[in-house]
């Protein structure tokens, strides 16, 4: 079963943001392009990856930073709703895109 908004394009950024997660770890909300953002909803599964270690950028780091955790979020913004994908990595957190 996949994620219901998976043939919806997805704008693609990389912006910094700052989330808060609820009880379970999962995101409940997050602040991005200077406004904040309600999560209602955690779509589907989080699913991790690894960045590869051989890449330029990689070698010698410890596996915590190369390991990337998606979470799909339905949230509300100021203006409207949109499905988000956010991105932890390294101790930081990123909006990947979002789709309205």
């Amino acid at each position: 079963m996949g994620c219901p908004f998976e043939d919806a394009l997805m704008a693609r950024y990389k912006v910094p943001a700052e989330v808060d997660l609820d009880q379970v770890g999962q995101p409940s909300r997050f602040r991005a392009w200077h406004r904040l953002y309600l999560v209602s909803e955690v779509v589907g599964q989080r699913w991790e990856a690894l960045l590869p270690w051989w890449a330029d950028d990689n070698p010698g780091k410890p596996i915590d930073e190369l390991r990337v955790r998606h979470y799909t979020v339905l949230a509300t913004g100021p203006q409207r709703s949109a499905v988000v994908e956010l991105i932890a990595q390294g101790g930081q957190w990123f909006v990947e895109g979002f789709t309205d």
